[in-house]
Order: C-alpha cells, then structure tokens, then sequence
C-alpha cells in the first residue's frame, strides 16, 4: 500500500512498513535555514563543499591506507556535507564504513578489497582501534565516523534539503521504529520506503530483482543499506546502476539499535574505543567468536603494523648530504656528457642522484635491522600465541572435568564393576618432538587385550598397516564398546592437558612403535603439541587412511590457530553425537 503525502507541510505520521513513497517535486535548491537539530550544525548551502568524483576526493581530506586498505581522513561533518552537496549537483556515491573486523576481513579477502574498498566513493574509520593505528603511523585521522551516529546527522541534513530515504534491512518492524524515531526528531524528513527482505534472500535471485525493481520505483535520494558485512556492500552494488544519482550507506546495525533491540555504548565507551565491551555483553554467544577470537589479535597485528611503518618511514639516513668523492664523481659525469653531447642534468636532479647512492651504504644496514626487527616481532607472535593456546587448554579442561564429574563418575563405576582390572589404562605414547608420556583412557578392553594383539594384527582394518584398529574387536567389554562409540573412554586424557602432555586440539598422539614405522615426512606430525581432537577426527575418524590422516595433521600443523583450534572443538562436538567411524 502506498501512502501520499501532501507537496507542502509536514508529513504524515510514519506508516511504511514495506511501502514506497513517491519523491516529492520540492526542489533540491532549498536552503537549511530551518535546519535545528540539537548536537549537529550542518553548513549553509554555500558553505557545502562541492566536488565529489575519487579523484578530487583530496580537496576534502587526505586517503590513508590501514593494512592496505584506503580510509578518508574526513570528520562526520564533512561527510555529510560532501554527500549532500554531491547530491545537490546530482551526483551520487557509495559510503563505507569499516570497523576492525570488517578491516580484518578486507585485508583478509583481496577480492572484497578490490570489489569494495577500491570502488566506494568514502572509506570512513567506524573504530577508535583504526584511528589510534592511523595516529601510530604518522597519519592521523581527524577522527572515528561512527556509522550508528552518521545515520542522524545525515537523516537531519536530509531532512533539511528535502532529500528522501529508504530504510533497507534490518529486523521485521525495525525500519518502522526507526523511521518513527528519526521523523519525530526530524518533521520534515521524507521516507521514501522501507523494506526488511527475509533471511537469505540474497540466494533467491527473483527476489533479489524484486527489491531492485522496487527501490528503483522508489527513486530515493539516500538509501540504508542494513544488512551487516558484506551483504549490505554487495546490495548496494546492485543498485547502483539503477540509481546514479543517489547516495548508498552501508550502516549494519544501526537501524537495530535505533529501533532499541540493542542498547548503544556510553558515549565515554564510544571514545575509548570500549564499545565493543557493550555489545559483547549484550550477545556474548554471538560475538564472542568475531570480537575475542578473530579481532583481538588482529588488533594487535593492526597497531604492531602502524608502528613498524611509522619507524620504517622516519630513517634519518634516508637523506644524506653528499660527500666529497660524489662531487668528484658528478664532475666526471658532467664532463662526459659535454663530450657527448648530452643535455646536463639540471643542479637539483644530480643532487638527487648522488644522494640516492650515498644512501646506499646506510640504507643496507637499514634493511638488515629491519629485518632482525620483523624477525623478533614473528617469534614474539609465536610465543604469545603459544600463551593463549596453553591457558585456553588450562580453562577449558578444567571447565570440562568439573562439568563432566558425573558422567565420569559413572562411568568409572561402571567400568570397575563390568570387568576385572584397573579402571584406567595408561598407555605410553609419542608427544612433541618425539618426548614420551603416559596418556591415559578409561579400559575399555580385557586386561590382557595388549597380550592378544599380535594374534589380531592380520584383521586390521586401517589402510597403511601403521595404525591398528578392528571394528568388531573381540578384546572389548560390553562397557566398553558402548564408550568407545561416544569417546567416553577418551576423557581422562583432560588430566594429560592440564600436566601439559597434551592439548585440546592437535593430533592424537602415537605409539613408539607405529613412529618406528614413519617416513622422515611423516615425522612432520610430531612438531605439535598431540591433542583430544583434530582435523582428521571430525571428518571420518577411522575411516580415513592412515596416509590421509598425516596430511590432515600435516595440514593443522602448518595453518593452527586459535579461530581453526575453536571451529574444530565445535565440530568435535557434531562428530561425537553422529559417531561416524567410532570404534
């Protein structure tokens, strides 16, 4: 249903909820006289800056680079003084604003980086963490550009001038509150549509056509796009063609927040840089992952790079003054040039040149030192990173052994009273760099079950003869079939984490005898740390061959971190209820 609204006066009240309204006939000459929104002065129309094609993007603010990619170094006002004045003279742009963990997934995605940071008309730093980088590396940004605060000064400048919006995304029923909310604050703004697509929409390119055709009807002047990163960016990409004229804004929750089903961060949290702290406390389950495991130590990958490009760029020694020898040399060269007729070069390029190799010298000690410098920053990163994994292994088995306590208990009842022998079964077993440990299961076999091996060797089952398993082995208790299926039997080896022996995450550890069995590539999987889990146990288990499992442990070894260590504890889970190859 599409609701008129009269060419003068004020609006309607707000009623779009999925609606299109037509664009008003005012004028885009109106000034902003009226224009009386607390906390935010936007400029007369005369003192709007004017131009706005990349290319004269630098009459308005320098373009840093933040791990490559490009951010404007503009404030809110400038902003939304460029956009509006672009509008004015009809043409339209695409903003971005990306915080740290859409920095850390552009420089992570050299395709996004292309199709995204080098074809937005703004890049604008929404994060305290990007602007303290900038400052660290001698190219300081006037500021953050917070998208949650921007959606109100550029609603209240629009308002102003009579440019129309459309509210795209965000949860059913949040572009109504927030419409409401941003019309009573602003009288005169005009709604051009709101429009929440459902989950995954993107993947139904009938419906995909189906918003364009309507967005496009709609002919705003601004549109939100309030998808999250990437989606809002690759929206807006699609209706760019359709409308040249308009200016697009990727702003992710803000319409969400507006609307209140989430709360902002104090604004002393805002400033520094804590506001992150908020809305992990607000979704923790959601956010933990994306803030704690993937962003903190980007982060700090982020200020290391700033301050190693700031020092790299300050070495006094790249401009030396010349020295006798090379003044000799340039009279050489200039008699030379006499002889051959050559036009002299004029006195500031040969200063230039004989500089440049005097440097030489120096600038190879330079190099060298930054060098051993880039060197003590990567072990320091491995040792940190060492750190992080070994109390996580701490906490978790902990947290494991206390929330497990009963299931243990019963289950170490039930293996004393099922069968005769020890309840536990330590066995020794193969660690990093070939040190042996006691690793240890509950006995899920006969007492004599290692005495009865060699009888059994002819019946294995996995490929490669290496490691020894059997299906339907003989040697097995009742009790113990039914905990070799959950991988029950498996967690007394918390204990070997918390000694250290072991690890949550990492491949399993061997028997001395199978390595006596390993190629020299093969040994490669005892550079780790051997763990309860890894990639080869929640893909298949003891359906894999042997070979495969080394490249799989190989393949963990060479590409292990903390995000990969957490993807796999949460597919163990999914692999220990489908039991796929346990036996």
């Amino acid at each position: 249903m599409t609701h008129s609204r009269p060419e003068t006066g004020e609006p309607e009240p707000a009623k779009w909820a999925g609606t299109v309204a037509p664009r008003s006939s005012r004028p885009r000459s109106e000034g902003l006289s009226n224009f009386r929104r607390p906390g935010f002065r936007c400029a007369a129309p005369q003192e709007i800056v004017k131009p706005v094609s990349n290319e004269k993007r630098e009459a308005h603010g320098a373009r840093i680079s933040l791990m490559g990619v490009p951010i404007d170094a503009l404030t809110e006002k400038q902003v939304v003084d460029q956009i509006i004045a672009d509008w004015r003279d009809g043409h339209g742009g695409w903003v971005v604003t990306p915080n740290l963990d859409q920095l850390r997934i552009l420089y992570g995605r050299p395709d996004l980086k292309k199709s995204i940071a080098a074809e937005a008309t703004l890049l604008l730093a929404d994060g305290m963490p990007l602007v303290w980088a900038s400052k660290l590396q001698g190219t300081p940004l006037p500021g953050r550009v917070a998208g949650s605060e921007l959606i109100w000064s550029l609603t209240a400048a629009a308002a102003a001038v009579g440019a129309s919006i459309f509210l795209l995304g965000g949860n059913p029923g949040a572009g109504e509150k927030a419409a409401e909310l941003m019309t009573s604050a602003n009288p005169r703004l005009k709604i051009a549509g709101i429009l929440s697509p459902p989950m995954g929409f993107e993947k139904d390119p009938e419906m995909v056509a189906a918003i364009k055709e309507r967005i496009a009807a709609a002919r705003p002047d601004l549109v939100y796009s309030c998808f999250g990163f990437p989606k809002q960016e690759w929206m807006i990409q699609q209706l760019q063609e359709l409308l040249p004229g308009s200016w697009f804004l990727g702003l992710g929750g803000s319409l969400s927040m507006i609307a209140g089903e989430f709360r902002q961060a104090p604004v002393w949290m805002r400033r520094s840089g804590l506001e992150w702290v908020c809305r992990l406390g607000q979704e923790p389950r959601r956010l933990f992952t994306r803030y704690i495991v993937h962003d903190a130590p980007f982060a700090v990958r982020l200020l290391g790079n700033a301050v190693w490009h700031r020092w790299a760029a300050e070495n006094p020694l790249s401009h030396p003054q010349p020295i006798d020898s090379d003044i000799r040399a340039g009279e050489s060269a200039r008699q030379v040039c006499k002889d051959n007729g050559a036009r002299l070069p004029d006195a500031e390029t040969r200063g230039r040149i004989l500089n440049r190799y005097a440097s030489m010298s120096s600038g190879a000690r330079w190099l060298r030192v930054a060098a051993r410098v880039k060197q003590f920053a990567w072990f320091s990163l491995l040792w940190a990173g060492g750190i992080a994994k070994r109390l996580i292994d701490i906490a978790g088995a902990l947290i494991l052994i206390i929330g497990l306590s009963p299931l243990l208990l019963i289950f170490a009842l039930l293996v004393k009273i099922s069968s005769r022998g020890p309840l536990l079964f330590s066995q020794t077993r193969v660690g990093e760099q070939g040190q042996l440990f006691k690793m240890y299961k509950f006995r899920s076999m006969r007492a004599d079950a290692e005495s009865l091996k060699n009888g059994l060797l002819e019946d294995n089952e996995i490929a490669g003869g290496v490691t020894f398993k059997i299906k339907e082995d003989p040697r097995r208790t009742r009790i113990g079939k039914f905990m070799r299926q959950w991988s029950i039997d498996e967690l007394p080896q918390l204990w070997n984490v918390l000694r250290g022996n072991m690890s949550l995450v990492g491949p399993r550890p061997p028997l001395p005898e199978e390595v006596q069995q390993y190629t020299l590539a093969q040994r490669r999987r005892l550079d780790a740390i051997p763990g309860l889990t890894c990639i080869w146990q929640v893909s298949g288990r003891c359906e894999i061959p042997f070979e495969r499992q080394v490249e799989l442990d190989t393949a963990y070894i060479e590409s292990h971190s903390l995000s990969l260590d957490f993807k796999l504890l949460v597919r163990t889970v999914s692999a220990v209820l489908r039991r796929r190859g346990a036996y």
